[in-house]
């Protein structure tokens, strides 16, 4: 112990606030610590401690910046629509997330606080000054983005997106066993998706997506030209097909990766935000391939895996005139039925008796 590191050894067991804390689940766990980020590591050997530390560093070195001032979710929303699910989830596991505002914060501060920057699923256009403000943090700063596009997303984001020879279509993927009104999937979910140097086999259960466009890797010659691979692909389907067409299609390309031409890694794009969202994040491995696709960003080596809680089934979802109905059948429809039940028993043993 020195005056730089200290240690303290402690039981789960007595410590159980600490240990949650700090999401130990198993005795040997080492957590380390600096400031308001941590690591949990494995084991007290000399190797996992010293990929430890160099994750934590890049975990004190770096906020997760979540993009707000065109309609993303706010990480403090606690409802369905909001991200605070997936801020929590980092944040329990030693990163630090905040807001950020590109015209209300300077360059300077985006490049040196945020570590990278995600926008999930913004809906307004961006000021002139602030596309050309995130253009430099991405191309010339080299700040890693994670775009959660949903449809519709803001026209001058999707041409700085096609100046890197990546298109979102705007066309959803639909489902034909939906034969009432082939409305876009809310449970698109992806058993195969495709093996790359981002997922490697860190992402192996199901991932769910819905309501996902449909992405297409294109070339171009503009000076902001990037590689990319596709990160998912889904499976040839006779059930799924583009909107507007009237043939089945597939595979599509539901989210790609890209790294600039030094080989750093830059982008990583999903043709839907939802996924994200506190509504659908908890199904599958959501949480997972948020943390997964971050990782890649921010080059962090030897990831000691987290699972978050998940749950494999979908729930329904449901319309507001649905949930109205639904609301009122528990309320007033299933006591009524009840109390009659009830009434008429009991009448008909009272002229029976």
């Amino acid at each position: 112990e020195t005056n730089n590191f200290k240690f303290e050894i402690k039981n789960i067991n007595k410590e159980v606030g600490l240990a949650d804390k700090y999401n130990v689940t198993a005795s040997g766990q080492t957590v380390l610590v600096s400031g308001d980020s941590f690591e949990v590591i494995d084991d007290f050997k000399e190797k996992t401690i010293v990929t430890g530390i160099m994750r934590l560093l890049s975990k004190v070195d770096n906020n997760i910046c979540f993009l707000n001032g065109h309609g993303e979710p706010d990480i403090f929303d606690k409802t369905l629509a909001g991200t605070k699910f997936l801020s929590d989830f980092l944040v329990k596991i030693g990163y630090r997330v905040k807001n950020v505002s590109l015209s209300e914060s300077n360059k300077e501060n985006i490049v040196e606080r945020c570590g990278a920057i995600l926008a999930i699923s913004p809906r307004t256009e961006f000021l002139p000054g602030e596309i050309n403000k995130l253009k430099t943090i991405i191309f010339e700063d080299k700040v890693p983005v994670f775009l959660a596009l949903d449809e519709p997303s803001p026209n001058n984001l999707n041409s700085m997106i096609e100046e890197t020879g990546l298109s979102l279509t705007k066309r959803q993927v639909l489902d034909s066993n939906n034969p009432k009104n082939k409305a876009p999937l809310s449970d698109l979910i992806i058993n195969n998706h495709a093996f790359n140097e981002v997922f490697e086999n860190k992402v192996s259960g199901k991932i769910v997506l819905p309501k996902v466009q449909a992405l297409e890797i294109e070339n171009s010659n503009n000076e902001n030209s990037l590689t990319w691979n596709k990160l998912i692909a889904t499976v040839n389907s006779t059930n799924l097909y583009l909107m507007g067409d009237k043939e089945n299609h597939g595979p599509f390309t539901l989210g790609a990766f890209a790294k600039d031409k030094d080989g750093t890694p830059l982008m990583v794009v999903f043709g839907t935000g939802n996924s994200f969202l506190t509504e659908f994040i908890p199904y599958g491995d959501n949480y997972n391939l948020a943390l997964v696709s971050l990782s890649w960003l921010l080059q962090e080596k030897n990831l000691q895996w987290k699972q978050a809680s998940r749950q494999d089934e979908i729930y329904m979802v449901l319309s507001d005139s649905e949930k109205l109905w639904a609301k009122n059948v528990s309320l007033y429809a299933i006591p009524l039925f009840a109390f009659l039940s009830t009434g008429s028993f009991w009448l008909y043993r009272r002229l029976t008796s």
